[in-house]
């Protein structure tokens, strides 16, 4: 209820912003680009298709407007994008105006992910108890787990607990085909799970851990889930 309500919030906030002519700026339509696919994480799948005409009004703003940022806001920019399937079609259509040209002092990168407009989604610490809690388990089973998520989350277990000398078997996802690998681990199938020979999967999703939960334990009863 809450990731519906929230989704529907932003989605309100974003029409009446549209509707009236609040993303004039550059900073405006980035900041709002950064938000699309950080909600949508969180959005339940009965409310996606809602955010379809603001992604077509994104696609038109950046048709012919070149961004003035610089390369690594770019890079972060198309890559946010892409993790999403409603929003995959506007990373190619971000444009680089290489012709100007900011300073680090002139373009300071905090605004491409100010959490004031995306709630938070993208905060980047990570509670104590937490990390302990994976690595102690990584280093229990070591070799014979997984990671459930390729996403940012996934992404940053894998080079932590690699960083350990900790590796997982593999890393699954449902966009598995859309990248292979993970600092060198494999990411498969989900359905990869069922004839695995692993004794624990660390769940690397915030928003969706409960229906993953169920989707592991309908398949394999006997794993622990952290």
């Amino acid at each position: 209820n809450m990731n519906r309500t929230r989704s529907l919030v932003w989605l309100y906030n974003a029409r009446v912003a549209i509707n009236n002519g609040r993303i004039g700026t550059q900073e405006q339509l980035v900041s709002f680009l950064v938000a699309l696919p950080l909600i949508l994480k969180t959005t339940p799948r009965a409310l996606r298709q809602c955010f379809a005409p603001i992604c077509e009004f994104f696609a038109r703003a950046l048709k012919d407007r070149p961004l003035n940022l610089r390369e690594e806001e770019i890079r972060r920019l198309k890559g946010l994008l892409e993790e999403d399937p409603l929003t995959f079609a506007l990373s190619s259509l971000v444009k680089h105006n290489s012709h100007y040209h900011y300073t680090e002092q002139a373009r300071p990168t905090k605004f491409v992910v100010n959490p004031w407009f995306h709630l938070k989604l993208k905060e980047r610490t990570m509670p104590d108890d937490e990390l302990k809690n994976v690595l102690l388990n990584g280093a229990k089973y070591n070799g014979k787990f997984i990671i459930y998520g390729a996403g940012e989350l996934g992404e940053r277990w894998v080079r932590i607990l690699l960083a350990a000398d900790i590796k997982p078997a593999f890393v699954v996802d449902r966009a598995w085909r859309q990248l292979p690998a993970i600092e060198g681990i494999r990411v498969c199938s989900p359905d990869k799970i069922s004839d695995a020979n692993i004794d624990l999967v660390i769940i690397a999703s915030k928003g969706s851990k409960k229906d993953i939960e169920s989707f592991i334990k309908t398949r394999r009863s006997d794993i622990k889930i952290l």
